[in-house]
């Protein structure tokens, strides 16, 4: 068995365990002590036993313990401590029920008391669950959320934020300076083509243009649209100026990739810009 599963499982069975003992032991020593006094002064009739007031306030609290374990069964194991808490409600009625057929005596308040645990653990069983669901779905939310922020629109690219916030966390000195190399990539000419074949197509030639960029990069690399016709490249690790002009020359290659639209040819060139950290 999955030893996540076990770490989930063992904890709300021994709580169970544990509920289900105080429980009975509770729920039973209401006739125990009943059965108690009756013995010690036989001459009180067993209607006016559970009237006294020592009596009545020791069976009052055992039903406040009882409704707060089933409250915090219900906090710790959701719909297995709602059916756990129904089962004692229950079993005080089967008792109170005895108790009036055996003219033993009973308190009323008793049936109220164990209808309202019900009752009171339904909603609260029905108000976690629904609140569990709201925070899922802000989780959900926020995680959307965040990835339209982080997400660039038009090339599906790391965006401006994204790069941004990556360079500031990749800068601090949390990161003990660990060395990385930034590629600044502005499209030559690209003003040119917007003007001559409209936003639409140039908005599909920025696409092709990330994607042909995007096969280039390796593992590990972040690639992001800054705005415009410009790009960044994030490179982590320690790399040879070498390396790095490697890397440039495969990015200026898929740049200069023909765009082709209505059987002609259309093509940039780029400028690039390497900067090292630390410096």
């Amino acid at each position: 068995m999955d030893k996540l599963l076990i770490k989930k499982i063992v904890p709300k069975s021994i709580f169970l365990t544990f509920y289900s003992i105080i429980s009975i032991c509770l729920i039973f020593s209401r006739p125990i002590i009943f059965v108690i006094i009756k013995k010690i002064y036989p001459e009180i009739p067993a209607e006016n036993i559970v009237r006294l007031p020592w009596v009545s306030s020791t069976f009052a609290l055992s039903g406040m313990a009882l409704l707060l374990l089933a409250s915090i069964s219900i906090l710790t194991c959701g719909k297995t401590g709602l059916i756990f808490s129904i089962i004692f409600a229950d079993l005080q009625i089967l008792l109170m029920i005895f108790a009036i057929i055996s003219k033993k005596g009973v308190i009323l308040a008793g049936f109220f008391g164990s209808g309202m645990t019900i009752f009171f653990c339904y909603i609260l069983y029905v108000f976690l669950k629904k609140l569990r669901i709201s925070m899922l779905n802000l989780n959900i939310t926020k995680e959307n959320l965040q990835k339209i922020v982080y997400t660039d629109e038009l090339t599906s690219l790391a965006s401006r934020k994204k790069i941004t916030d990556t360079l500031r966390a990749m800068a601090s000195p949390q990161n003990l300076k660990k060395p990385f190399a930034i590629m600044f990539i502005d499209m030559d000419n690209f003003k040119l083509i917007n003007d001559t074949l409209g936003h639409k197509i140039g908005d599909l030639f920025l696409q092709e243009a990330a994607h042909n960029i995007s096969r280039t990069i390796e593992p590990g690399m972040l690639l992001g649209r800054m705005g415009g016709d410009e790009f960044l490249l994030i490179i982590p690790g320690v790399f040879t100026d070498k390396e790095l002009e490697t890397f440039a020359s495969k990015i200026t290659t898929g740049i200069t990739h023909p765009f082709i639209f209505k059987n002609e040819d259309y093509s940039v060139t780029c400028s690039i810009g390497i900067a090292r950290y630390p410096f």
